[in-house]
């Protein structure tokens, strides 16, 4: 059984979705109330249908994989090629990746 420790105050850390993505945007195995949409080239949106305020992601494709809350409802990941250093425009690339969504 989970459960929420007191230490994480009104935060539950329970996952609302999570999965594995293909590099091209189909879902390998994932929950049952998400959708992916492959948006351009090394981008990804998860949707995740129940959600109505912000929700935080983690994802890993790659030490050059960011994750970040998009809209109400909609997570996004991107990959670049490389690391970005602030400084230059980094090619963004396909690739596979894991997520995991809490909604705190």
């Amino acid at each position: 059984e989970i459960q929420k420790p007191s230490t994480t105050g009104s935060y539950s850390l329970i996952p609302i979705a999570y999965g594995r993505v293909d590099f091209d945007g189909s879902i390998i195995s994932a929950t049952s109330n998400v959708s992916v949409t492959r948006v351009s080239q090394g981008v990804y949106d998860i949707v995740v249908s129940g959600v109505t305020s912000s929700c935080t992601i983690i994802a890993y494709g790659g030490e050059t994989t960011t994750a970040t809350y998009f809209t109400t409802n909609t997570c996004r990941v991107t990959n670049h090629k490389d690391l970005y250093d602030g400084n230059e425009t980094i090619e963004r690339t396909d690739t596979d990746f894991y997520f995991i969504i809490f909604q705190p």
